[in-house]
């Protein structure tokens, strides 16, 4: 048996806070979040060997929608 609670245990360490990890990733050019707008969320995930795309999930054709609808009302917001 070692010393102490910890012995033969690697050392217990915290993630930093959301919020930090939130900032930190806007200062990369990334989405605040993981489930934030990017390729691996909007992309297909596949597509059909002689080419043609998978089609799209709810979520991607909602997104769609939304993003149609907000580019046409001209009410788009950037960070």
């Amino acid at each position: 048996m070692g010393a102490g609670p910890t012995a033969g245990h690697a050392p217990f360490i915290l993630a930093p806070p959301p919020a930090e990890l939130q900032a930190r990733a806007l200062q990369r050019g990334l989405a605040p979040s993981q489930s934030g707008p990017g390729p691996l969320r909007d992309l297909p995930d596949w597509s059909f060997a002689d080419g043609r795309p998978a089609p799209l999930w709810r979520g991607q054709q909602r997104r769609r929608r939304e993003d149609e609808a907000l580019a046409v009302s001209g009410h788009v917001t950037h960070p």
